[in-house]
């Protein structure tokens, strides 16, 4: 796949017009490595972007079926990261190791996947006979391994070492060998026709043909995989990251008596499934007041989250004061919304006690604000506020209601 790649480049290099889609037509092996096809695609994009064609990401992203989704996120974030310097990505490395070499007693056999930070391998760890094992190589990778190895969950990818290269700066995290499929192979085959597919062995048979060349991954689809419906399958796949934020916050329990009455997400739900009707939810309800297990439920969900590798929104729901007169409420309001916007959870929870703001949120919105900044939230933006007095013109007795997003 890289020297097809270079070739191409070469060429484009020379004068040539890319033209991956075809390029996928004429040497369909390229499409077994789907991280080299989505970085050409990418560049094609950024040539068309250079030449002065006006190139629409979302259909550009149509013309590669099997990449569409990924091809799409991909220019987004990119469009994001070069319109905002504070968010560049770190200075990378004058070298990355490649398939072929050997790194840190580990033999490259094949590269996987690649992101902006790093690279993953499939390969053999000489000290220990050869074995089959995932390696991610990243600059400065020690913190990630140092979440990982924290969180001994069967849902949770475990971690076997970590080591560094003092000559380049990068280090190896040395994990599981589990299969080639991803998150985002199963969305861009599920999402790339015009139905959602009826049967979980959707999902069975993308991993085992992504994975086909390797018969000695440590894990096969479970039986819900391969037999049940689609629904069963991503039920599954929920309830596994449930149990994984169990295992990692003793404070959190499965409480089904907890969401009965609890009415909020309800409301929220059928918000959200407009938006996205792929989405997919793990409800929390929160109960315990006190601010260091708000804080510290934050922290073991953010190291799952982190260990997750996806993205993930966090939705809390709650009003704001309520029944009190519209001038009142809305003078409260701006106290605590003061605080939101400032990125300050235990200013939050004090201000909303300390001035008898009556919404019912404070302890979700508290978690979520301590979560929000743990995983790199930089601003806060208020996008809407309003009381009901604003639609029945009861003006002495009302509810707050805002929205804020939080990035």
């Amino acid at each position: 796949g890289e020297r097809i790649a270079s070739e191409a480049r070469a060429r484009w290099s020379r004068g040539e017009v890319p033209d991956v889609r075809r390029l996928l037509e004429e040497r369909p092996e390229l499409r077994r490595n789907r991280s080299i096809a989505l970085e050409l695609a990418y560049e094609e994009y950024c040539h068309r972007l250079k030449a002065g064609e006006p190139v629409d990401p979302d259909g550009f992203s149509r013309r590669f079926p099997a990449l569409q989704r990924s091809l799409y996120m991909l220019i987004v974030v990119q469009n994001l990261l070069s319109a905002d310097p504070s968010l560049q990505a770190p200075q990378q490395p004058a070298a990355w190791p490649g398939a072929g070499e050997d790194f840190l007693g580990f033999s490259l056999i094949a590269e996987i996947g690649r992101g902006t930070f790093a690279r993953v391998f499939l390969a053999s760890e000489q000290a220990l006979g050869g074995r089959l094992v995932t390696v991610k190589v990243m600059p400065g990778g020690g913190n990630e391994a140092a979440i990982l190895g924290k969180l001994d969950h069967p849902n949770i990818v475990p971690v076997h070492s970590v080591q560094e290269d003092p000559e380049t700066g990068l280090t190896a995290v040395c994990m599981p060998y589990l299969g080639r499929a991803t998150l985002s192979d199963v969305l861009d085959h599920v999402l790339s026709g015009d139905r959602i597919p009826q049967r979980a062995s959707a999902i069975a048979d993308l991993a085992v043909g992504v994975g086909q060349r390797d018969r000695s991954a440590s894990r096969r689809p479970v039986s819900v995989v391969r037999r049940g419906s689609y629904v069963d399958a991503v039920l599954f796949f929920a309830a596994e990251l449930a149990a994984a934020l169990l295992r990692a916050e003793p404070a959190l329990s499965a409480d089904r008596v907890a969401h009965l009455q609890e009415h909020s997400l309800e409301v929220v739900l059928p918000f959200l499934w407009a938006k996205n009707p792929q989405m997919r939810i793990i409800p929390i309800a929160v109960g315990d007041p006190r601010p260091h297990k708000l804080g510290g439920a934050a922290a073991k969900i953010a190291e799952v989250l982190t260990a997750l590798g996806r993205d993930v929104s966090i939705v809390v729901s709650s009003d704001m004061n309520h029944f009190a007169s519209d001038a009142v409420t809305r003078i409260v309001d701006q106290k605590a919304l003061d605080r939101i916007l400032a990125l300050d959870p235990m200013g939050f929870y004090g201000t909303v006690k300390e001035e008898g703001i009556s919404m019912c949120g404070v302890l979700p919105m508290t978690l979520g604000m301590h979560l929000a900044n743990i995983l790199g939230a930089k601003k806060a933006e208020l996008v809407a506020y309003a009381t009901s007095g604003d639609v029945n013109n009861d003006m002495s007795r009302v509810v707050g209601y805002a929205g804020v997003v939080i990035e």
